[in-house]
């Protein structure tokens, strides 16, 4: 599959990365003159690449709604990260309140480590290209983003700024809302074991029988149970819900 990525920040270099690495043909496309140019001012200049405090210690400090971070963490965690980084030729330390610094304390060392990896990976990076527009595909004929038209219908690619165009596969790009169907039973039909993981989100359970995951609040049994959620989709916004809440 040929990925296209706008932008080589912080999220553009990971998305890149995991992209290659999954086997993907990824092209990355920067407008600066170098990745990661706004890593280079973080820091004051030293680039605090994350904590090293434990997953519940990081959840705790969390402002917000921590719980959706777990699916994530349990793909790809700050100790995750920090290998990655000193793979790739940069060794790290960790200061006071396991804030994790670049051993030489510049963080242009950061980056050179992202540039090995996007290296490692084969990712096909393009520096000094800005995007001009997004191009969609309806009955055979490119449209440029802009086009009302463009709505719901297959992403080809896109063009930059000199006018050259970089195709990707095609992918459709869908205005969704979440369809949830819940199931109700009084009759008690559950496994009699309390399970271990929680089926949603997959956290690791300690409850003895009913409950909430502490993680991403879904409601948890192993007996009885009263409207639980049976299935989860995304459709589209035009999709006419017929008396179910959409």
């Amino acid at each position: 599959m040929k990925t296209i990525i706008i932008g080589a920040g912080p999220a553009g270099i990971m998305a890149a990365i995991s992209a290659a690495n999954n086997g993907d043909d990824v092209v990355l496309l920067e407008k600066n003159e170098k990745i990661g140019k706004k890593l280079f001012i973080t820091g004051k200049g030293r680039c605090n690449v994350t904590n090293a405090c434990t997953r519940d210690e990081f959840f705790e400090n969390v402002v917000s709604n921590p719980k959706f971070l777990y699916s994530a963490f349990s793909q790809f965690n700050n100790e995750d990260l920090m290998r990655l980084i000193e793979d790739n030729g940069t060794p790290l330390k960790t200061e006071r309140g396991n804030r994790v610094f670049p051993v030489s304390d510049h963080s242009s060392d950061i980056i050179k480590a992202l540039n090995n990896a996007i290296k490692q990976a084969h990712v096909d990076l393009r520096l000094n290209t800005s995007v001009k527009s997004i191009l969609f595909e309806a009955d055979n004929k490119l449209m440029v983003g802009n086009n009302p038209e463009c709505s719901d219908k297959s992403v080809t690619g896109i063009r930059t700024d000199n006018g050259e165009i970089i195709k990707g596969d095609k992918t459709t790009m869908w205005h969704l809302r979440y369809l949830m169907k819940f199931m109700r039973s009084t009759s008690g039909t559950g496994s009699s074991e309390a399970p271990k993981f929680c089926p949603n989100c997959g956290a690791p359970l300690e409850i003895a029988s009913s409950g909430k995951c502490e993680y991403c609040g879904s409601t948890i049994t192993s007996t009885s149970f009263d409207w639980l959620l049976s299935d989860f989709t995304t459709v589209r916004n035009d999709t006419k819900d017929d008396g179910i809440r959409v």
